[in-house]
């Protein structure tokens, strides 16, 4: 017999999944929340698209995770972006 590359995933009644998926939900929320840092970074460097980016892939993120609260954040943070980007073109009204 042959065993499963990856033991932790060679039987779904392993306890080892769900410690598994704990580790790679809390890696995605960590991802986005610096996603979510280095468009407020780029923001004030002057750099929207790359804040517009970075706060898009953030709300992707945390819309993934069912975060609600988090990417109605990051919609906030991104109607920021995008009035910085509306003052400097000139377009402020």
């Amino acid at each position: 017999m042959s065993e499963h590359p990856i033991p932790a995933l060679a039987t779904t009644k392993n306890p080892n999944i769900t410690q598994l998926h704990a580790r790679c939900s809390l890696s995605h929320e960590l991802k986005a929340f610096v996603q979510d840092s280095y468009a407020y970074y780029y923001l004030r460097r002057k750099k929207p698209s790359a804040a517009l980016q970075y706060i898009t892939s953030a709300m992707k993120t945390h819309s993934k995770r069912k975060d609600w609260a988090h990417v109605g954040k990051c919609h906030l943070h991104s109607a920021m972006i995008l009035a910085k980007v509306s003052e400097r073109s000139g377009f402020g009204g």
